[in-house]
């Protein structure tokens, strides 16, 4: 759920930031070959606006390969974002394709802290179109999100009261106090906060991730949570990228990109550690599904809206993306596809979507 915004497309010139035909979009109007942008100021092709994120306007040098964005350099310091899904784009039609997962577990590693629920005050870092905030609303006293989209933020504003306080921010450097908060929650974020293999990269040539922004964020997570409060991840493992979504399968080399960017969970343990957490509960949700009802549409990588519900896709190749969709309509007219979906949900209700870990200051 993760997303980001920077500067909307005419405030691009104030970062220094120009749109460049056949090149980068480059630091301060210098220009690279090789690229295609099409963008001219938000004026995109049917295909460019959704499927997933063909453009950005995050940060300094960033540039476009096939309609996609890879992180070059300059602004990545201290932004909490997702360097490859447009949440801009994606934040109008996100709600119909994504649903609160494992809210049940959330609530229970939020009832072990010292709080009564009815009491707590809780953050949700990287809250996006507040999916998440409007499932506890009911069971806490105050609730805060913040998310770099501003695009998401308008969403989740429309369905949630004025008393849950919404920031434009980076989950990165928090702009709240010291011990604010009774728990926090994390939901499908932390495979946005690295840069990783682009859409045109092999992810075998991608040198292993240090994930220095993971870290920052357990900080800045341990920094304004309040001794014995609770920090629930909510985040896919490699295993649950793999075989956790009946479509992944179709996008192999996609997935492999995407695993470059998260740390596997004794990885992700680690650095929970390290930034001061006990870690007191790992478990996967076996039931819980991401896309919601649209999740089984046999005919959904076709759309590019049922696309837009998980970043994975903009992390596809243009050929991979056509092999996925030619096997997908060869299936539906051979008859074959409900058999294929099948043999993939027997193995998602083996491992599930998600996994969950709580980490106790």
């Amino acid at each position: 759920m993760m997303s980001a915004g920077f500067p909307t497309i005419p405030e691009w010139g104030r970062y220094g930031v120009k749109l460049v035909d056949n090149g980068f979009i480059s630091p301060r109007g210098s220009a690279v070959r090789g690229c295609n942008s099409r963008a001219a100021f938000g004026t995109l092709s049917p295909e460019d606006e959704m499927c997933d994120t063909r453009w950005h306007s995050r940060f300094w040098g960033e540039r476009i390969v096939s309609n996609r964005v890879n992180v070059l350099n300059g602004w990545r310091k201290n932004y909490a974002m997702s360097n490859y899904a447009n949440y801009t784009v994606a934040s109008e039609d996100y709600d119909k394709t994504r649903a609160a997962v494992g809210v049940d577990t959330i609530l229970g590693c939020l009832a072990r802290t010292g709080v009564r629920l009815g009491d707590q005050t809780v953050l949700e870092a990287g809250c996006g179109t507040g999916n998440y905030l409007e499932a506890l609303r009911p069971h806490l006293a105050c609730l805060a999100g913040i998310d770099f989209s501003e695009g998401m933020l308008a969403q989740a504003r429309t369905k949630l009261s004025e008393d849950v306080e919404l920031t434009c921010g980076s989950i990165l450097e928090m702009p709240y106090g010291d011990e604010r908060f009774d728990g926090i929650t994390c939901n499908q974020v932390i495979h946005h906060l690295e840069e990783g293999p682009g859409a045109s990269d092999d992810p075998a040539d991608w040198k292993p991730c240090q994930f220095p922004n993971v870290t920052q964020f357990f900080q800045e997570a341990y920094r304004v949570l309040r001794p014995g409060g609770a920090f629930v991840i909510n985040a896919t493992s490699h295993d649950q990228f793999r075989d956790g979504y009946w479509w992944a399968d179709l996008i192999p080399v996609a997935v492999a990109r995407l695993s470059c960017r998260m740390p596997d969970l004794d990885k992700l343990k680690q650095i929970l550690t390290t930034a001061g957490f006990d870690i007191e509960t790992v478990s996967a949700d076996l039931d819980g599904i991401l896309q919601g009802p649209s999740y089984l549409d046999p005919q959904g990588p076709l759309g590019e809206a049922w696309r837009a519900g998980d970043s994975t896709w903009s992390l596809t190749s243009d050929a991979e993306l056509v092999d996925a969709r030619q096997r997908v309509e060869r299936m539906n007219a051979e008859g074959t596809m409900q058999d294929y979906l099948d043999e993939r949900e027997r193995k998602r209700l083996d491992i599930g979507q998600t996994t969950f870990v709580c980490g106790r200051k």
